[in-house]
């Protein structure tokens, strides 16, 4: 069975086109919590905000200024961290059971078993990943190291580039191998990494195209929507200068946040986040329903 790279690519256009209703409620979702993370944003850190969102970064930090930096990040991220995996694991789940489990019926967003098992596969992904990162990373410096102290500072130089490099395209081949862990967690009700592991060995490059192509078409959409969405801040706002306010937001207080262009990009940006959710979405959930099959037969 050859991989269909280009339907599964597509596979999020057809579910925007046949379930429309469920693309705008997930968008409607998606701005409520976009909501409620700034406004805890705001909330939480206050003046605070300035240093992330407002003032631009120093080249030249005192450790006093450093330190506080990395605690109002980490507030941030312990904000928004719940945030991002409550609403993209139900959102994935979503996307999943519209490709996988189409007879379903019932709300088009919920959290239950499949959305938590979700978050718990995502975490122990995440240590997987990154740990492999850091094993690689750790490996190929020490060698740069040697070859620097060997050869020079230009020998030296050349392999940091080559250890960089690497570690992207380590992360690549990782990130593709384990793609398919997610739609087999939610089709078989049960965490698999390793089983995904095994599923994608031999498709390496289907896959990444069959990603690539999605990512590209995630872009184009993206990238239409934010003219659209510049545009309607441009007469809504009363000029161009809102659109540096869309790209410099003021988050010190909510007066300074939500302003009436604020809220027409926002809903924009929420129907574009929906909207790549379904693209970038879909694709792993064929690719397992096809290899899958495959495998079965």
């Amino acid at each position: 069975m050859s991989f269909p790279v280009s339907d599964a690519a597509f596979e999020g256009f057809r579910i925007a086109r046949e379930r429309p209703k469920s693309v705008l409620f997930w968008a409607l979702v998606y701005f409520l919590f976009s909501t409620l993370a700034i406004v805890l944003i705001i909330q939480v850190l206050g003046p605070d905000a300035a240093l992330l969102f407002v003032q631009p970064p120093q080249s030249q930090m005192t450790q006093a200024e450093t330190l506080r930096l990395f605690g109002v990040a980490g507030k941030l991220y312990a904000i928004l961290g719940p945030i991002v995996l409550v609403f993209g694991s139900a959102m994935s789940c979503a996307v999943y059971r519209a490709v996988l489990r189409p007879e379903e019926e019932g709300l088009p967003l919920r959290f239950g078993g499949d959305e938590i098992r979700l978050v718990g596969l995502w975490i122990l992904l995440a240590l997987i990943v990154f740990g492999a990162i850091f094993v690689v990373a750790f490996v190929l410096t020490f060698f740069a190291a040697l070859i620097g102290a060997a050869a020079g500072a230009a020998a030296a130089g050349v392999v940091s580039g080559i250890v960089f490099v690497g570690m992207i395209c380590a992360m690549i081949w990782l990130s593709v191998r384990l793609s398919l862990a997610a739609p087999m967690t939610f089709a078989e009700r049960r965490i698999r990494i390793r089983d995904a592991w095994a599923l994608t060995k031999g498709h390496f490059w289907h896959l990444a195209g069959c990603y690539l192509l999605a990512a590209i078409f995630s872009l184009i959409v993206v990238l239409l929507g934010l003219v659209i969405a510049f545009a309607l801040s441009a007469v809504t706002g009363g000029g161009l200068g809102a659109i540096g306010e869309l790209i410099k937001p003021d988050m010190t207080s909510f007066s300074t946040y939500f302003s009436p262009v604020r809220w027409v990009y926002m809903a924009v940006a929420a129907l574009l986040t929906a909207m790549q959710y379904v693209i970038l979405m879909a694709p792993p959930a064929v690719a397992y329903q096809v290899l899958s099959a495959e495998r079965a037969s």
